[in-house]
């Protein structure tokens, strides 16, 4: 007994609350704003900056890195233990990044320069030289809007809707220790598998992510994997965007593919283009949001049960069948 008592007196001592403070490049997002997601916010680099002692850290991290981005993601970690309390801060941060890139993608907005400073760095621009009969040429575009400010106005104003009540909730959920699986911990692996997705350069690899984003939210112990994929998603969707058809045959289109390039029928470094005649993370967006405000109704501290979520869906595709739903609503 004692020697518990003194191994849990060395675990308390080692368990504290802990604040990361993750850099980030949210371009266009002005000085004076911050972006409250939950108990999670963006803000500016030099509100924390100024309490740091510049050392030899300081100079090495901060000033080489100063110009790269503007931001800092501050997250809250309730006490745990170091090692646990920086995995599980990534881990938040790397599902608000899927949170602002499916929002991003909602409004159309090339973002690519929004990075956290772990990942990989995208320039403005892309450029190539070719040659042929030794005639050399460069070509190059553009890949980012000059400026993100209206997004973070948009981005900011959806917070305060009923999708960002959900995302709130998602966001204080993913920074707290529950061990216990529930609905909100299967959005969050949706965002974050997005996010995933928008940091791939290659289209392919890209298709595989998403589809295990959207895979994540509707899969159960079901036989027809595909059937199923396709139905409770596209039901989803149809219930806020209508044209409950076209859902269907993309997802169908999607799934074979991702099929093919998972069980090898396609070869991901031998593939140049998707044959695909819509764009993947545009059905992905409306898949997760879709699914936030299903799942923010059934409860999302609701323990995964398949009993529970197999009827849920096939309620849904009850009310999909309604012809309503297969007219084309506005986005």
């Amino acid at each position: 007994m004692k020697l518990r008592a003194r191994a849990q007196k060395r675990a308390k001592r080692s368990r504290k609350q802990i604040t990361y403070f993750f850099p980030f490049n949210a371009v266009g997002l002005s000085p004076e704003k911050e972006i409250n997601i939950g108990n999670l916010k963006i803000i500016h680099k030099d509100s924390i900056y100024a309490k740091v002692k510049e050392d030899d850290h300081y100079r090495f991290f901060i000033k080489s890195n100063e110009d790269i981005f503007n931001c800092l993601l501050h997250i809250p970690i309730p006490e745990s233990s170091s090692n646990l309390s920086k995995h599980r801060a990534e881990n938040v941060a790397n599902f608000i990044y899927g949170v602002i890139r499916v929002f991003t993608t909602s409004y159309h907005y090339k973002a690519d320069q929004i990075i956290l400073l772990n990942h990989p760095f995208h320039k403005d621009t892309t450029h190539y030289i070719a040659s042929s009969n030794d005639d050399y040429w460069i070509e190059g575009s553009y890949l980012f809007n000059e400026d993100l400010k209206e997004f973070w106005d948009l981005f900011e104003e959806d917070l305060k809707s009923d999708i960002g009540t959900v995302i709130s909730k998602l966001a204080n959920h993913a920074s707290s220790i529950n061990s216990k699986e529930c609905l909100a911990d299967r959005l969050i692996d949706a965002f974050y598998w997005f996010g995933e997705a928008a940091k791939d350069n290659n289209e392919n690899s890209q298709i595989i992510k998403l589809v295990t984003a959207m895979e994540r939210l509707v899969t159960l112990s079901d036989k027809d994997i595909t059937n199923n994929f396709c139905n409770r998603i596209a039901c989803t969707i149809a219930v806020y965007h209508g044209d409950l058809d076209r859902w269907k045959s993309d997802l169908s289109k999607i799934y074979d593919l991702r099929s093919n390039l998972v069980h090898g029928s396609r070869s991901l470094y031998k593939s140049y283009s998707l044959p695909l005649d819509f764009n993947p993370f545009q059905l992905a967006y409306r898949t997760i949001l879709s699914t936030c405000i299903l799942f923010d109704k059934a409860g999302l501290e609701l323990s995964v049960n398949e009993s529970k979520l197999r009827y849920i869906y096939a309620e849904l595709i009850e009310i999909g069948k309604d012809d309503k739903y297969k007219q084309k609503k506005s986005p």
